[in-house]
């Protein structure tokens, strides 16, 4: 019975001073696994896969996300879960971390399944990676923080040249998205609608719908805004009015780039997209007219949001004091040719 007390009482100390072993960290024991981490692609990794991230940039945080955007928290939508917002990834296989890569983030109206496979041998040429969101009519918070937190993991992982991170899609929320994060993403692509501006009623400019942070909207100004469209004849003036009240407003580098019907599907109508994001002009696309912060063209491109938005009278008022101001600038040549249209009408 000795015995068998001693050996009891000699295995109840080892038991704690290995629990004191553990506790100051004394011991090479492994420890358990944070319950939140990165899911973020193992460094280096190429091809065609499927990522879920759970580590939200610290940019997307909600109270974030409202200062960002300028919405209300019913604009915004609810907080969402990244880990419940899967994305497709490309990453073309020369890619090597002593080269800087470009980063293309995709959000779609209606979620996409994978990149598409014409479009791998352009991301090759272009080096560049895409990471796409696979989850569709995500909200304006949730569609902005996804973009933010796609831009956040791909980072910790791959050597991404910051001056070559573009924005694409065609989710009814990507233009409030693009405007609002111009202190990461350097161009912007839009297809379908353009939900950022309010209707052009009263005021002297297009009002915006959300109301960004001045700084970021300047940092959009500056980068290239690609109105990536349908090529239908009868949206062209909507398409010219949209550009007419970007530049209206300030915006520097603005493209309307229209596309035939699943033209941006195959590699050459992908590779025409990423040429504009590149360079900001390329050719066979209408690149708007060269902004300038000129009085003169201010106001012809500001007449020419109010035609295109169907206001007609506001426009003229701004033609004819386009043309009393300003009499021999070419502007104002301009001028003269729409109002002769818009009374012939």
């Amino acid at each position: 019975m000795k015995f068998a007390k001693g050996r009891v009482w000699g295995l109840a100390i080892c038991w704690w001073a290995l629990v004191f072993l553990v506790f100051t960290g004394q011991t090479h024991m492994p420890r358990g696994r944070a319950t939140t981490r990165t899911t973020a692609a193992p460094a280096g990794k190429t091809g065609a896969f499927d990522i879920t991230f759970t580590q939200r940039s610290p940019l997307s945080e909600y109270s974030k996300l409202l200062q960002r955007t300028g919405a209300t928290k019913d604009e915004l939508g609810p907080d969402y879960k990244l880990a419940q917002e899967p994305f497709a990834a490309y990453v073309p296989p020369d890619y090597n971390k002593s080269k800087p890569i470009g980063l293309i983030v995709q959000s779609s109206q209606y979620g996409t399944a994978e990149i598409l496979e014409p479009w791998h041998a352009v991301l090759d040429a272009h080096h560049l990676m895409i990471v796409a969101a696979k989850q569709g009519d995500l909200s304006l918070g949730a569609n902005t923080g996804v973009c933010l937190d796609a831009v956040y993991n791909v980072q910790q992982s791959y050597n991404v040249d910051p001056a070559r991170i573009y924005l694409i899609g065609s989710s009814k929320n990507i233009a409030p998205v693009g405007l609002c994060t111009g202190d990461l993403f350097t161009g912007d692509a839009y297809g379908g609608s353009f939900d950022f501006f309010a209707p052009l009623v009263g005021g002297t400019a297009p009002a915006f719908k959300y109301q960004p942070s001045k700084d970021l909207l300047q940092q959009a100004k500056a980068h290239v805004q690609v109105l990536a469209f349908d090529a239908d004849p009868s949206q062209e003036p909507a398409h010219n009015a949209v550009a007419a009240a970007l530049k209206s407003a300030g915006f520097d580098r603005v493209v309307v780039a229209s596309f035939a019907h699943d033209e941006l599907k195959t590699a050459q109508g992908f590779e025409k997209l990423l040429k504009v994001l590149e360079s900001g002009k390329s050719a066979g696309l209408a690149a708007a007219s060269q902004p300038t912060n000129d009085e003169p063209v201010r106001l012809l491109h500001l007449a020419q949001a109010y035609l295109g938005s169907g206001f007609p009278d506001r426009a003229k008022n701004k033609l004819n004091l386009l043309i009393q101001k300003y009499p021999n600038d070419p502007a104002a040549a301009k001028a003269k040719e729409l109002l002769e249209q818009i009374n012939s009408q």
